[in-house]
């Protein structure tokens, strides 16, 4: 993508008319100390989609100094209805990015297509920090909810699992205030495989993590 050195392509997914389309993360060519996310799309053929715009995103939380700022990027994307694009990363936040069919940002989602949100603030002899958030895998859903897996870095790694609206805000009906808990043996591990049984409970697996099943209620 242009503006984008050493991309590297994360996930894919096609598209009802056989496009193909790549998330990943790079660093900004006017800036290598500043990670962004990128998705880009290619035709059935394989050569670039003329016309995709604003598909570079940068670090929502620079220029503010957080940790691991220069890792941000897309880890995962899902294909919506008419060919929309939803890509979930971060690098301080969790982060997910919804594009329109065309490959511009979507402003109806969140806020200018961009949500960011902070599993939590602890404290430390200097004042209370942030945690260094991202998404590792993310599933929509038959009704537009997205399910999000990621993890939590606060000296240990904590396990995430998250729900959103259709929207992009934190859904507040699932677990406590759009997380769900996760019990002690699996939360110290990174998920990174998130799956939906028939009956809609939840199962997560990853490195490091000892696989779970959480209800949807």
């Amino acid at each position: 993508p242009v503006g984008v050195t050493n991309p590297a392509a994360n996930a894919l997914g096609l598209r009802s008319d056989g496009s193909i389309i790549v998330a990943g993360a790079g660093t900004a060519d006017a800036d290598a100390d500043a990670g962004v996310g990128f998705i880009a799309g290619l035709d059935s053929s394989g050569s670039p989609i003329a016309g995709f715009t604003n598909t570079v995103v940068p670090n929502p939380l620079a220029p503010v100094a957080e940790p691991d700022v220069d890792d941000f990027g897309f880890s995962d994307l899902a294909i919506l209805a008419g060919d929309a694009i939803l890509a979930g990363g971060g690098g301080g936040d969790l982060t997910l990015a919804a594009f329109t069919s065309a490959g511009a940002l979507d402003s109806s989602f969140a806020t200018n297509g961009i949500a960011t949100f902070n599993y939590f603030t602890f404290d430390t002899a200097t004042g209370p920090s942030p945690t260094d958030d991202s998404i590792t895998d993310l599933v929509v859903l038959d009704d537009g909810r997205i399910l999000i897996a990621g993890k939590a870095v606060a000296g240990g790694t904590r396990g995430i699992l998250g729900r959103l609206t259709a929207g992009g805000a934190l859904d507040a009906s699932f677990g406590s205030g759009g997380y769900a808990p996760l019990a002690d043996q699996a939360s110290n591990g990174v998920p990174t495989g998130l799956g939906v049984r028939p009956s809609g409970d939840i199962a997560l697996s990853g490195a490091g993590f000892k696989p779970v099943q959480v209800s949807p209620n």
